[in-house]
């Protein structure tokens, strides 16, 4: 079972216990919904932390704030000044600390896929690894591999565009990570593949547009990384 599925299923027992609390009339003394919102949230923090996330967890910690002003004793406050504080502090945590981020969550990757050193190599016929990093502007990249493995795609504060529709697979699957912030990447995949999407979304969205025609004798693309306010946009092709 994947890790993920059992983190949200306990956050859903537990929305679920809140319900049936609410059902059989026992006040939690704040409100039923506003609990509800605010364990929604410590969830979202939680999963932020563990993927070292900062814009996961400063927008979360700005909401938690706006949701519970008054229990923790906060003065009248626009909300749009904490979300806009919460931009700023997760806009300037990035730019200090970003590549340090991006290292510790490629080193957590490599270490649970238990593979050393990856040929980084891109618009080259015999790589088997890629990797872009984008930071503000946008890119656009062709995979050409006539044995693609994995890959790492980056975009803060911008937009990447990646092909895979000259990249052959020669195992069973391939997976690509993917992180966005406040960014977007879109893909453009053979129909032929079939696309696994685990990636985690924190104000964000992973959209597919088009369908796949793959068989049981297809590949498959393993979809992992986050996305923290940005978009995955995949494109069959």
């Amino acid at each position: 079972m994947k890790r993920n599925n059992i983190f949200w299923g306990f956050v859903l027992i537990m929305v679920a216990g809140l319900m049936l609390l609410n059902i059989f009339g026992v006040d939690p003394g704040i409100g039923a919904f506003r609990l509800l919102i605010g364990i929604l949230l410590a969830a979202v923090m939680i999963k932020s932390i563990i993927s070292v996330s900062i814009e996961g967890i400063c927008f979360s910690a700005a909401f938690l704030i706006i949701v519970f002003s008054e229990e923790i004793g906060m003065p009248p406050v626009s909300p749009f000044r904490i979300l806009l504080a919460a931009l700023l502090l997760s806009l300037g945590l990035n730019l200090i600390f970003g590549n340090q981020l991006r290292k510790i969550r490629k080193n957590r990757r490599e270490s649970y896929r238990g593979i050393e050193g990856y040929e980084q190599v891109v618009d080259n016929e015999t790589c088997d690894h890629i990797e872009v990093r984008l930071k503000f502007g946008s890119i656009v990249k062709y995979v050409e591999s006539d044995n693609f493995v994995s890959g790492d795609l980056s975009a803060s504060f911008g937009a990447l565009t990646v092909y895979f529709d000259n990249a052959v697979i020669q195992n069973a699957s391939a997976e690509v990570y993917v992180d966005v912030s406040f960014g977007e990447i879109k893909l453009f995949i053979p129909k032929a593949w079939k696309v696994e999407n685990t990636i985690t979304s924190n104000f964000a969205g992973v959209n597919e547009h088009g369908s796949t025609q793959w068989t049981e004798e297809g590949k498959v693309l393993y979809l992992r990384g986050n996305v923290n306010f940005g978009a995955v946009e995949i494109y069959y092709i």
